[in-house]
Parts: structure tokens; sequence; C-alpha cells
């Protein structure tokens, strides 16, 4: 049929939507790097094409928009559905045809572990890693990425920073699968399999203040006793910006889901300045279900940030509002959630179900929530402050 969509129609779409993270470089599994590669895992993609599962975005689009969207036009995804339905025909191309795509580079300000972790078990565990880059004055970013030396083990990385010497006479590494080290520390990044790095635009960026440490916590998978793992940090340096990215670090430590229940909690924090929010990063485990964050000004108006109405806690990463707003002093920041204890939960991580704490340990359930903000923004800054590393 003259009609049949060929390798040479739809192949943009695999580059631009799905080589990013299936390229090999161990942010998700699979190479969709050429058409064997794409054909021997035809199935599977066709099927999380049509579930919606892939790109994985949990974020609901259409309460806000986003900079850094992992999403697929309606077009593109039908496109790619009709071509794998039909065979995968791959028309004038030759079998061996590879797609060609923009590499991710590390940046060149490298920080190395001080030393590799041994995973000792093959249950989830965590780990921590102090790094210490002895910086002697304040120093300014514009972006932190992670190359790991085992990606595969990884579940998730977290950076957190430490300003208030917390980390003190800490180095090296750690188990720290039942630690309360992260507490009071503000999360700077953290990374999934599949999670695409980003970037402040020109003149935004971090502060790192002087003789600050962080604290990399790492997520293991299991079936990994005895691998080795450690991860590199990319720091991209810029000169002091006119615009400094700051943060908020929220907790609800007392949330208590009883066993066999479906029970809701909220957090919130009243902003004692104005702020132009465009950001938020969202912590929480297996037990969440549902998650709303939003803003009600003293006047009484809400202020949509996110809402994921499927959590999932393999998809984890910061939401960088397309348009940030602002926010005056008095405004309330809220984070409701609806957490699911029962055997329903398909991802239940406790048989029997128990009730559930506030704890680090994925069996039992946080309930975090930064947001990443400025005093001002200019006005070339008013829309997306972030972009997608390529």
């Amino acid at each position: 049929n003259q009609h049949n969509l060929a390798f040479s129609d739809v192949k943009h779409h695999f580059v631009e939507n799905c080589n990013p993270c299936h390229n090999g470089s161990g942010l998700a599994p699979f190479s969709f790097d050429s058409y064997k590669g794409i054909l021997k895992r035809s199935k599977p993609i066709l099927e999380s094409l049509e579930t919606m599962i892939m790109p994985p975005w949990p974020a609901d689009t259409t309460y806000s928009g986003y900079c850094n969207e992992q999403t697929i036009s309606s077009q593109a995804r039908s496109e790619m559905i009709e071509w794998l339905k039909a065979g995968a025909p791959i028309g004038n191309d030759l079998i061996t045809a590879k797609l060609s795509h923009e590499q991710k580079t590390m940046s060149s300000n490298l920080i190395p572990p001080q030393t590799n972790h041994t995973i000792s078990t093959d249950s989830n565990s965590y780990a921590c890693f102090v790094y210490n880059p002895k910086f002697d004055k304040d120093t300014f970013v514009s972006s932190v990425q992670f190359a790991s030396s085992n990606p595969e083990a990884l579940h998730h990385l977290t950076l957190f920073i430490d300003t208030i010497g917390k980390l003190d006479g800490r180095q090296g590494c750690w188990v720290c699968t039942k630690d309360d080290v992260v507490d009071g520390l503000a999360v700077i990044e953290t990374w999934t399999k599949g999670m695409r790095p980003i970037s402040y635009t020109e003149n935004i960026g971090y502060r790192f203040p002087k003789d600050s440490k962080f604290l990399l916590q790492a997520h293991y998978e299991n079936n990994h006793k005895g691998e080795k793992e450690g991860t590199t940090l990319g720091f991209n340096y810029i000169p002091k910006p006119d615009t400094e990215v700051k943060w908020l670090v929220l907790n609800n430590f007392e949330i208590k889901i009883e066993a066999n229940t479906i029970e809701s909690a909220t957090l919130s924090h009243e902003l004692v300045e104005d702020a132009v929010v465009f950001g938020v990063g969202p912590h929480l485990h297996y037990i969440c279900k549902v998650l709303e964050v939003f803003a009600v000004t003293p006047e009484q108006n809400k202020i949509p940030l996110l809402f994921i109405p499927k959590w999932d806690y393999l998809l984890q990463t910061k939401y960088i509002l397309s348009t940030p707003v602002s926010l005056p002093k008095g405004t309330v920041i809220y984070a409701n959630a609806i957490f699911d204890n029962t055997d329903g939960n398909p991802v239940q991580p406790n048989h029997p179900v128990r009730d559930v704490i506030y704890d680090v340990s994925e069996n039992d359930e946080m309930f975090v929530l930064t947001v990443f903000y400025a005093d001002k923004l200019t006005l070339e800054q008013k829309n997306c402050v972030a972009q997608i590393l390529k």
C-alpha cells in the first residue's frame, strides 16, 4: 500500500522523543538508535505508546504547563503507532540505518566521588556520598548533571546542599537506609531513569555559598549485591547572574497512614516576602496516589502549580513552570496528597499491610516539597527560565 508510513516518515519522532533517553547512555533501558534496535522492541514500544506511559510525564499539562515537559504530540504518537501496527516497514532505508541525535555533553567541571560504594544487599538500599568542592567564595552554577558508573543499579539520585554544617566531619560514603542526615538539607537536583537534565537560561543560576558541601543520596534497586557504584557531579559554573535561584524545602514529618486506609495529608507554607515561583520538586514514596500543589493569595485567588493524578514513585522530577508566577507576601503554598495504604494499592510495599510513618525507607512514606523561586525576574525571564540539556 503506497500510503503506508515507512521508517523515513517516523524516525524523526524517535530522534526527538525517544533517543534523548534510549540511546545506550544508561538513562533508560534499551537503545533505539537504529532501525534494528526499534524493531527488536517494537511490541513494548507500541504498548507504551498506546497506553501513553511513554514518554514518562506524570503531571497534568492541562492544570499547568512546564518548560521541561516530556510529551509527544498527538500526531507524532498516532504516526508511530500506525507505523508499528503495519509491521514497522523499512521502506527505502537500509536495515542498518542509524538515527542521528544530539549527544548530551557532561560539564567539564567535574567532582568525582571520594570512593565508590559496594552494594551489600539484593534488597532496595540507600547510600550517601559527601562531596566537598572546597569553594573559597560564593559560586554560581546554571546546571547540575550526574554521571554514574553503574546507572543500571540506580533507582534514583537526590542531591542536597548543606549550608548549615550538618556534614562537618563526614566524608566518603555510607549506607543510609535508616539515616536522618538529609533532614534540614535542601534538595538541589534529582535524577531518575529517563530524566533529562535541565539548565537555567542566561543570567539565572544557583548561588552555592562559600564552604558549601553536598550530599548525594543514591537509591539502589533490587538484585545488585556486590556491584560497585559511584556518581560524578558536573557543575556548569557561570559569572554572578542577575537572578539567583532560591528554594524552600517543606516537609510534613507528622504523616501517619494507618493500615488499610485511604487518607489525605497537607503541608503548607506562608510566604514572608514577595516571590516569583518558577518550579516545584515533590518527593513521596509508594503509598501516595494523587498530588496537587497550588498557591492561594491573600485575595483568595488559587494559583495552580502542579497536579499529578497518578503519582509514580519511579518518575520523580523537578517541574519548571512555563510561566513563572509572582506571589505576594502572605500567599500560602499548599501541597495536598492522597495516600492509599491498602492491599488495593498495586505498588503496596508492605505485606501484610502495616501503619506507615514518615521515614526515608521506601516501605514508609515521605512528604517533601521543594519550591524554587527568585526575588524578581527580568522582563526577558518572564517565560521559561530553564531548558532541557541536549
